[in-house]
């Protein structure tokens, strides 16, 4: 069974079975702890090799598809922050302003995932294949890629698990966040796909490489979590997209620093909603600063949401009432749908950055994970 489906599956089972098990936020926050530790080898290890194998002789290896990269993730980023304001005049949401949590909480703590990304660049500049004497270094880092590799596609195999606990933390009516919802499909099932077949040049089909990457979606949303849908995001991205090993291993860490563009557009989309006198001017200046916050979510892994919207809140002025949004009631959701969001552009720009370094194959609907 392919893993798109024993994940929704899981997840449905466990929204329905909430219920029956109770409270298991403090078991789902163990799992997701105990996923993103195992993360920190199992991307940085392909990072550096990736890393070695782009560079021969001192010079990187077409530095314009990585350029390319980041331009993909910057648009579709700056195109759902303006999304997100912009659909403030469509639908809305009563969000109340309180003090929820002073934005002086905060505090910009490195995680080990990020450590071992900048470790494993160093790493894979130093291992790099210049002469003879550095080969068997490179061919054994070459082959503990490999081997995280088969761990994270069989890990990803019994995802549906963990997926089932993480669905029975869900306490939200989704009733009373229906219009998020709708932004969000919004954004998943039409702006960000057709960004994707504009840059291709309409040459790939992007519902094609949604539904091939809508198992690391599933488990971002469920899991709220970047860090922990890393696994399964690696494994669409060589198992079911066939790109190749070298470019997936360096685009997929790097999306979780650039790829952002739902945390943008659900933070510009309450900062206007709160500020809805904003003029013009005001609407584009807090597309902006969503988009440049953003990149800082993976320094607060878990509150992302309340981190992006605290510190927008401030840059704009308002650190003196301290006037924060009311989230906690619609936090678990809206991280959910953040995620999702942010790993479909990380898959999108994985796909894009592929198709212009022609590293893509072709792989048969049967052979999907």
């Amino acid at each position: 069974m392919k893993t798109w489906l024993t994940y929704l599956v899981a997840g449905l089972l466990g929204i329905l079975s909430r219920s029956v098990f109770g409270d298991v936020s403090k078991a789902c926050s163990v799992i997701v702890s105990l996923l993103s530790i195992a993360s920190v080898p199992l991307v940085s290890i392909p990072l550096a090799a990736g890393v070695a194998s782009s560079i021969k002789k001192g010079r990187t290896r077409s530095p314009k598809s990585f350029l390319l990269f980041i331009l993909f993730s910057f648009v579709a980023g700056l195109l759902c922050s303006l999304s997100g304001a912009v659909a403030t005049s469509l639908i809305s949401y009563p969000f109340s302003v309180s003090l929820v949590r002073s934005a002086s909480s905060f505090s910009l703590k490195i995680p080990a995932l990020v450590w071992a990304i900048l470790l494993a660049i160093i790493v894979g500049f130093s291992f790099r294949p210049t002469s003879k004497i550095y080969i068997p270094a490179y061919n054994a880092l070459n082959s503990l890629s490999e081997v995280c590799y088969r761990l994270m596609k069989g890990l990803s195999r019994f995802f549906f698990i963990f997926i089932f606990f993480f669905a029975t933390s869900f306490t939200v009516n989704f009733e009373s966040v229906l219009s998020l919802i709708c932004f969000a499909l919004f954004l998943t099932l039409v702006l960000i796909p057709l960004t994707f077949a504009v840059f291709t040049g309409f040459k790939v089909n992007p519902y094609l490489v949604f539904m091939r990457f809508l198992p690391s979606m599933l488990c971002a949303f469920f899991s709220s979590s970047f860090s922990v849908s890393l696994s399964p995001l690696y494994t669409n991205a060589r198992s079911n997209m066939g790109i190749q090993k070298k470019t997936v291993s360096q685009t997929v860490p790097l999306s979780l620093f650039l790829c952002r563009g739902g945390s943008a557009a659900f933070t510009s989309f309450i900062v206007v909603s709160v500020l809805s006198s904003s003029s013009l001017s005001m609407k584009i200046l807090i597309v902006l600063i969503s988009v440049l916050v953003s990149l800082l979510c993976p320094f607060n892994a878990g509150f992302e949401v309340l981190f992006t919207v605290t510190v927008s809140l401030r840059i704009l002025g308002y650190e003196d009432t301290q006037a924060l949004i009311s989230l906690s009631s619609i936090l678990p959701i809206l991280s959910s749908l953040c995620m999702m969001t942010d790993v479909e552009i990380s898959g999108f720009a994985s796909a894009y950055t592929a198709h212009k370094k022609g590293v893509m194959c072709r792989i048969c609907a049967n052979d999907l994970v």
